[in-house]
């Protein structure tokens, strides 16, 4: 049978004596928690110690939601000093292959060995960043550049780099002015050279390292100079040097220049100077 009266600590049920059953409206207090069933809703009142300690609460939860809240931003929704967002983790991706199946996948962002985030750059770079300039651009008043640092150097024999391919500074002299080289200091080298009407190349094989020579025709007749097409006559023939003429070039050694005479048999001497 039922029980009845406040601070009861069951209710009971019993489909065969429905008359003597609790009823749905029944109280039930146990433990401080007190039940109240009121048609088709159900209150809970606690009172006294009935949660454990640290057990969330209404308040603590709404807390918790409120804080979840805040790392969700709509699309396209303006910044807000203080928002609050998770961090984005990236993968190292050493071989730089693809980390999603398909086109529209979400993906993490690809880093290499060294930590550097991995980018592909596709167009031309039109920024106007300050400090940069761009070619071709009209100077304007206070314009903003990087200043190039020269180095002086009284001493012209003295390096500045131990290999080929080093990077160095400019080399100026205690004017500041800059050192320039017009000059070779380096080998040189001269041979005679039979040129006929067949072009061949002065000389067959250059000097190396070679900055500029000099051409000089030995024989009498005419010697046409130009590249390996050069032909001596008609709209291909070459620059003309007469019988003891002569021509100074500023060539280096993956410059080719050829020579044909206008007869058979004629001596050339070439002169390569190098760095």
């Amino acid at each position: 049978m039922s029980q009845t009266g406040a601070g009861k600590t069951k209710l009971v049920f019993d489909s065969a004596d429905l008359a003597n059953s609790d009823q749905i409206g029944a109280n039930t207090m146990a433990g401080g928690v007190v039940v109240t069933a009121t048609g088709t809703s159900m209150n809970v009142n606690v009172t006294g110690s009935a949660l454990p300690a640290g057990a969330a609460t209404e308040t603590t939860l709404a807390s918790v939601l409120s804080e979840l809240q805040g790392l969700s931003h709509a699309e396209d929704a303006a910044h807000v000093s203080g928002d609050l967002g998770i961090m984005g983790l990236a993968v190292r991706n050493d071989a730089g292959t693809s980390l999603v199946s398909a086109d529209g996948d979400y993906s993490p962002l690809s880093l290499d060995s060294a930590g550097a985030l991995r980018v592909s750059f596709g167009g031309t770079i039109t920024a106007n960043i300050e400090g940069d300039y761009e070619e071709d651009s009209a100077h304007v008043s206070a314009d903003r550049g990087l200043f190039q640092l020269a180095i002086r150097n009284d001493a012209q024999s003295t390096t500045f780099t131990s290999a080929s391919g080093d990077y160095s500074g400019y080399a100026v002299n205690q004017k500041g002015a800059l050192y320039v080289k017009d000059v070779a200091n380096g080998a040189n080298l001269q041979q005679v050279i039979t040129v006929g009407t067949t072009a061949v190349q002065l000389p067959a094989s250059s000097l190396a390292n070679r900055s500029s020579m000099m051409i000089q025709m030995l024989s009498g007749g005419q010697l046409y100079l130009g590249s390996s097409t050069v032909t001596n006559s008609g709209a291909t023939r070459g620059f003309l040097i007469g019988n003891g003429g002569f021509v100074s070039l500023d060539v280096g050694p993956a410059c080719a220049v050829y020579g044909i005479a206008n007869a058979a048999g004629k001596d050339v001497v070439v002169w390569e100077f190098a760095e």
